[in-house]
Parts: structure tokens; C-alpha cells; sequence
């Protein structure tokens, strides 16, 4: 008798939990949701998410210029064929050959970078306390984003990342400190 009570009441216990994790997960949806719909009516947001994805795409296309002339470069030795056909066939392989295996190595490297970095966060820091501050920090720098950039001439995209950041360095930190 004393079992099957035992049983019911871990049941009982584990559905509770099952609750309790949906709701906490719609609330943390839908605090997701509010604060998207802000950070797109935030000017100031807005702003600063263009300026940053702006800086983005500067930085790819200097790069892949970049990429180009080190292809436009390689391909340079194809004038010293005497034969015109020959020499502009070659400058054209040695060209977007070049560019080719640069920019797979560098895609390689960045998407192997990307995956070790993804899978060290999911196992360091993906909890719902990581969620929770991701959600808090811009939520904050949304709704505050104004007067927060009054006192900190600061990109907010970058603000956020950097709190971020800082939230996962002391948390490494407190981490090892407990561990010894």
C-alpha cells in the first residue's frame, strides 16, 4: 500500500514539473515575442542593428575583394605563356581556382569554429538562466535602448552581445572556482 502511494505522489510530482516547464517555456516564448516586436518599433534598436549588419557586410566584402586579388594575383604568372588562348585559359583557372579553395578553407574554418563554439555553449551554458539573460539584457537594452545611448554613445547589438559575454565569463569563472 505504502508503495503504490509512494508511486502516485512521484507521478503526481512528475506531471507538476511537466507544467511547470511548459508554462515557464510559453512565458519565455512569449517574453521572446514582446521583446522582437519592441526591438522592431525601437528606433534607436533599429538603428543599431542595421549599422552593425552594415559593418557585416563591409567586413564580407572586403574579404571576398580581398580573396579576388590573391586569385587575380596567382593568376599573374599565366603572362609569361607566350601562346594568348593558353595564357587567358590558365589566368581564368588560376583565378577563380585560387578563389575557390580560399574561400572553401576559410568557409571550412569558420563553420568548424561556429560548431565547436555552439557545442561548448549548449554544453557550458544552455539553460534556461542563459535564456533568461539573453531575454533580460535586451529586453532592457530594447525598451532603455534611448537613454541607455544618451549616457553610452555604445552599438546596442554590441552592448548586448558584450553582456552577454560577460554573463558567460563569470559564470566560467564561478564555475571553476566551485570545482576547485
Amino acid at each position: 500500500m505504502c508503495r503504490r502511494r509512494e508511486l502516485y505522489f512521484a507521478g503526481r510530482h512528475r506531471r507538476m514539473m511537466q507544467e511547470i516547464e511548459g508554462s515557464l517555456l510559453g512565458l519565455l516564448l512569449y517574453s521572446v515575442m514582446i521583446t522582437l516586436f519592441s526591438a522592431v518599433r525601437s528606433q534607436a534598436f533599429a538603428q543599431d542593428a542595421g549599422r552593425f549588419f552594415q559593418i557585416m557586410w563591409r567586413g564580407l566584402s572586403w574579404l571576398v575583394g580581398g580573396i579576388l586579388g590573391v586569385g587575380r594575383s596567382v593568376a599573374g604568372i599565366s603572362i609569361y605563356i607566350s601562346h594568348p588562348i593558353v595564357s587567358k585559359i590558365l589566368y581564368g583557372i588560376l583565378e577563380w581556382g585560387t578563389a575557390i579553395l580560399l574561400t572553401s578553407g576559410i568557409t571550412a574554418v569558420l563553420v568548424w569554429i561556429f560548431y565547436e563554439g555552439v557545442k561548448a555553449y549548449a554544453e557550458c551554458f544552455g539553460d534556461w538562466i542563459s535564456a533568461v539573460i539573453w531575454i533580460a539584457s535586451g529586453a532592457v537594452l530594447v525598451f532603455f535602448g534611448d537613454w541607455i545611448r544618451k549616457a553610452v554613445p555604445v552599438n546596442l547589438v554590441l552592448l548586448l552581445l558584450g553582456v552577454h559575454g560577460i554573463y558567460m565569463g563569470l559564470r566560467w569563472y564561478l564555475y571553476k572556482k566551485a570545482e576547485g
